[in-house]
């Protein structure tokens, strides 16, 4: 049997207490080791806040123009179709509104229209319409360079149809006035836009003879160009 002798055993034994030693924290416990399959947990920033549509509605001040063609049907009183009196043919309205907030708008219109004869009437007969009153829009795209809209208006509605022997006038109520358009920014300030119109209107005054009947039905289609002030941001 082999003896060893001190001075070979003593680096031996020195390594084996370097394998064995392993360090402690300041309480003389292992510390533990995060494992490959679970990362250290990494605080993550806060999401970025999206700011909203900028606001190209409220505080905004319109003026518009439209161009309409039209086309009525329903009764002026009864048993007196309005295609007896005149035909279809079309007008021009001005609105001018002002948005309340970044949706909502509030104005006023204004609208003529002139009428040709029509194959009930004959050649001889033409009409002229006159309504004005008032409309809220709401807007459903604001902010983006194309702005879809429907509006709906309340006001007064005046007929007037002429045949080579009579006049006949009427005036009353445009109780539903409804609107369904687009503005497309073609500038900062200039806005072109198609506008879809469908109106009922009830007359209250009539010619002697007549009693009370309608309503006057007129689908619109046309064109419209407005002025935005102070302009899309």
């Amino acid at each position: 049997m082999l003896a060893c002798s001190p001075r070979a055993t003593l680096p031996i034994v020195i390594l084996a207490g370097l394998g064995l030693h392993r360090p402690t924290d300041a309480r003389g416990q292992e510390p533990v080791e995060a494992s490959p399959s679970q990362p250290p947990e990494v605080d993550e920033p806060p999401p970025e806040l999206v700011p909203f549509r900028r606001d190209a509605i409220g505080q905004h001040l319109q003026a518009g123009v439209t161009a309409n063609l039209l086309l009525p049907f329903g009764s002026v009183s009864e048993g007196v179709p309005i295609s007896s009196r005149s035909g279809f043919g079309g007008g021009g309205t001005v609105d001018l509104t002002y948005g309340l907030d970044r949706f909502v708008s509030l104005g006023v219109y204004g609208e003529m229209a002139w009428l040709g004869s029509s194959p009930r009437c004959g050649s001889s007969c033409s009409a002229s319409s006159l309504g004005a009153g008032g409309m809220v829009r709401y807007h459903v795209g604001q902010g983006l360079r194309l702005d879809p809209w429907v509006s709906y208006g309340f006001g007064l509605f005046m007929y007037g149809a002429d045949s080579e022997t009579e006049a006949f006038h009427y005036a009353g109520l445009e109780l539903m006035r409804f609107q369904l358009g687009a503005n497309w920014y073609a500038s900062r300030h200039l806005l072109l836009g198609p506008v879809f119109g469908l109106s009922a209107a009830h007359f209250i005054d009539r010619p002697a003879g007549e009693s009370s009947g309608g309503p006057v039905i007129r689908g619109t289609f046309g064109i419209r160009i407005a002025f935005d002030v102070p302009g899309r941001p």
